[in-house]
């Protein structure tokens, strides 16, 4: 965000986008980072007696019916690996699940007419048209970040497990 217009990066071609991400949020004043992947594995793996939760998913995807952390696997260890370095230098990540904003806050609407919401809602220009999916998911997970800042995020899971703020 940049004098109330919004913008949604690509990483350039043959470039390493862990790096890229890396090297943009270091260089960013970024405390809060709402991140569109698996940040958490599900707690059996480090709690055997923990009866709530499975093997493939967390409390938090069966809300949402979300993908299991372990289908998306190299997704989420890149995630939790990018989460893990990026917290020694003080930052704090939050998974968010686009589709879920999109579910709970914009019900019945496609993601172009979400965006045009958020455009009127918050008085924002999105800078670029003819976005790709991503770069729509990416947007739908500033909203959540946003919404959160508002203090008004819809948090699913267990926090001990891993939660999804919407």
């Amino acid at each position: 965000m940049e004098n109330r217009n919004l913008y949604s990066l690509l990483c350039p071609e043959k470039k390493d986008v862990d790096e890229w991400l890396y090297e943009f949020l270091s260089t960013s004043n970024a405390k809060k980072v709402f991140f569109d992947a698996p940040l958490s594995l599900p707690r059996i793996y480090f709690d055997e007696e923990d009866e709530k939760s499975t093997h493939h998913y967390r409390q938090a995807d069966i809300e949402l019916k979300a993908m299991s952390p372990m289908f998306l696997g190299g997704l989420s260890a890149r995630a939790i690996a990018l989460k893990k370095r990026c917290g020694k230098k003080g930052m704090i990540f939050y998974e968010t699940y686009p589709k879920a904003v999109l579910l709970q806050r914009f019900s019945g609407m496609t993601k172009d007419q979400a965006l045009l919401s958020i455009e009127k809602e918050l008085g924002y220009l999105i800078e670029q048209k003819d976005l790709s999916e991503h770069q729509k998911d990416s947007l739908l997970a500033w909203y959540a970040g946003k919404k959160n800042l508002d203090g008004e995020s819809f948090i699913y899971g267990r926090e001990i497990e891993g939660q999804i703020f919407v």
